[in-house]
Parts: C-alpha cells; structure tokens; sequence
C-alpha cells in the first residue's frame, strides 16, 4: 500500500500520516502512481472509481456491494430499476474486459471457516452440491450512509443478501473447478425477503434499530414507524430482515 485518497482532507491526511502513505486529493490524481485501486467507499462512487480505473490501465479490487440503483424508488418501478443495474453491470464489464485488467471483488464472508470447510470437502472428494440456501438477518451497518438509498443503491438485498449469494456462487465456482477443471456459472438468482419486524407479534424493545430516514420521502414525512412507511421503504424491510437467496445453476458456460 502506498497511497490513500478521501473526499475529506483530515481524514485522508491523518490515515496517510499515521501509516507512512502519500496522501492524494482525488482518485485521478491519485492513479498514475499505483498499480492497483482499492475501493472502500460507499456503493453510489464505486462505478465512477471503476470506470477511471479501467481507462488508467489500473487493476482494482471493489467492496461489497459492487453497485445498485440510485434513482428513487418514489419515480421508479422495480423493473426498471433493475434494468438500470443491469445496463450500469454490462458498462463496467465491458471496461474491465475492454482494458484487460483484473476486477477483484472483496467479499470476506466466503473466507469464514464454514464456507472454507465446505471448500475443502468438495475439492478432495468432487462432491457434487445438490443445493444450498443463504440466509442473513443481522442489525445493520454502523456506517452512517448505510439506510440511504441514493447512497446504498437497495435494501437488503443489496446490503445483507451479497453475503450469502457470494458464497454461494464461490462454492459452485469451486466445484465446478474440482470436478470438471471448469467453474459452474449461475444461470438464474431469485430471491425475497422477509421483514420480521411486520410481525404481528413483533415488539420493539429499543434494541435495534428499526426506523430512520432512508430517502427523500422520509426526509419529508419525517421519524414515521414502519407500520405506515410503503413497501418499497429501506426502512420498512432492511432491519431485522432476513435475505434468502435460491440459484439455479446449470452446465459451465
């Protein structure tokens, strides 16, 4: 590591500082002295870093979740939503395959003594995975962006579901390797979300965190409680939810 970049000076400096990096005011200028770009910022900045990587001829390793769609959900249906992320997907594809440099993904849930036990089952005996389910339900992220959707990208399938999905498509892509010499691609990903905190029987103790502003909407019909916020709020299905993520995989391709 040689060098650090933030949008703000104190902190880019103070973290340069302390472990003896140079200090860069942006990415750009920051790209003619490095080989490999680490991305740690929020989702909405991660394509705009990718792309201007790929154009430097820089490799980059990007965090979870790769990207999402910022537009907001008061002036967009899902399907065109999900069409955004697709087309947004296809560009920075295109980029990294166009420039020939290496796109690394840094999931570390697939590094947790489960899933690398399960890893080294299947490459010593080419066992065959029938099928495998993920399920996340956790709190949320401390991160005070975190429940913005024009910052996100989603809800919690974007901010709790790349977990399980990762590592599922890590164990079929090692399967794959050990038993044909090939990686398995997924050919199809459906998956929903349960909002346990909808419960009838669910009773708010001030535990967790179950409300907040996560869009324009809620800035304008401020601190309301789930039970009135629309299904589409960030707020109404990201905490205390669960994500459980079933692929369908088919031959190599």
């Amino acid at each position: 590591m040689v060098a650090v970049t933030s949008s703000r000076a104190e902190s880019r400096d103070g973290f340069a500082e302390k472990h003896g990096l140079r200090s860069f005011a942006s990415v750009a200028e920051m790209l003619p002295e490095i080989d490999v770009l680490d991305i740690c910022t929020p989702p909405s900045s991660h394509s705009q870093y990718i792309l201007e990587a790929a154009a430097a001829g820089k490799h980059v390793i990007v965090e979870k979740p790769l990207t999402g769609f910022y537009g907001s959900p008061e002036q967009y249906d899902k399907p065109r939503m999900l069409a955004g992320v697709v087309d947004e997907v296809r560009k920075l594809r295109d980029a990294v395959r166009g420039a020939g440099i290496i796109l690394g993904y840094a999931e570390n849930f697939v590094y947790a003594p489960s899933i690398q036990k399960e890893r080294e089952i299947v490459e010593k005996t080419r066992a065959q995975i029938l099928r495998m389910v993920g399920e996340e339900s956790h709190s949320g992220s401390h991160s005070p962006v975190y429940g913005i959707w024009s910052i996100q990208g989603g809800g919690s399938l974007i901010a709790k579901g790349c977990h399980p999905l990762g590592a599922i498509l890590y164990l079929r892509r090692k399967e794959g390797l050990a038993r044909t010499g090939k990686p398995i691609r997924p050919v199809a990903v459906s998956a929903r979300t349960h909002s346990i905190n909808r419960l009838p029987a669910f009773e708010d103790k001030g535990f967790l965190r179950t409300e907040y502003r996560c869009c324009t909407w809620c800035s304008k019909t401020a601190w309301w409680p789930i039970s009135q916020r629309p299904s589409w709020c960030w707020a109404a299905s990201t905490i205390l939810s669960r994500y459980s993520p079933t692929i369908t995989v088919r031959d190599a391709v």
